[in-house]
């Protein structure tokens, strides 16, 4: 077990974007919500904004529960912790994400949000989705890498599913900053969309 951690660490825990080196704790909405002045919205531009704001923060919920796994497995690997402890955080990442999935696939989403904007919304919404199914797809992998099927196919098809939600996340986060341009929505009411979740060490 030790050394199936051991290797597919080495393999998995170098994927970019989503493996930096994890400093701060997981924000919240709310935090996020007080952190600037309120200025007064219209009914639509709050609209894009609360939308905006379920989307990013689902999937950074997402995200946030991948890192946790990853650095349980790197501490699992370094001997500070034990193989049960890694899979178990895993697992629980893979509920945050499938959590994240159903949040993101709500039908009512776009409901109040600009028509003339949909399709940029649409692809924000499932470009978010897809970076949570990634994610998804990548604790479920994890669970059977420290489960003892630590092949190299496992451990590349691991780091390929996180680079690809990063990107995909990347793309969610963009659209939707486009969509808040194009309501003329201020900066300073959409600041959450430039926040990254990093897992404590």
């Amino acid at each position: 077990m030790v050394f199936a951690l051991g290797c597919c660490t080495y393999l998995i825990g170098k994927d970019g974007s989503d493996s930096t080196d994890p400093e701060t704790s997981a924000p919240t909405a709310e935090a996020e919500a007080s952190a600037t002045p309120a200025v007064e919205l219209t009914k639509l531009q709050t609209s894009v904004v609360s939308t905006m704001r379920l989307a990013i923060m689902r999937t950074m919920d997402c995200q946030w529960s991948a890192k946790l796994a990853q650095s349980e497995i790197d501490k699992a690997a370094a001997g500070r912790s034990r193989g049960i402890d890694a899979y178990e955080e895993a697992k629980r990442g893979l509920k945050a994400c499938s959590d994240a999935m159903d949040e993101l696939g709500r039908t009512d989403l776009l409901d109040e949000l600009p028509l003339k904007d949909r399709q940029l919304e649409k692809e924000a919404l499932a470009s978010c989705r897809k970076a949570a199914a990634g994610r998804h797809d990548a604790m479920r992998l994890a669970m059977q890498i420290i489960d003892g099927d630590d092949s190299m196919a496992n451990a590349s098809d691991y780091r390929e599913k996180l680079a690809k939600a990063s990107n995909d996340e990347a793309f969610c986060r963009m659209n939707f900053l486009g969509v808040a341009e194009n309501a003329k929505i201020p900066d300073s009411e959409v600041e959450f969309a430039q926040i990254k979740a990093q897992a404590p060490s």
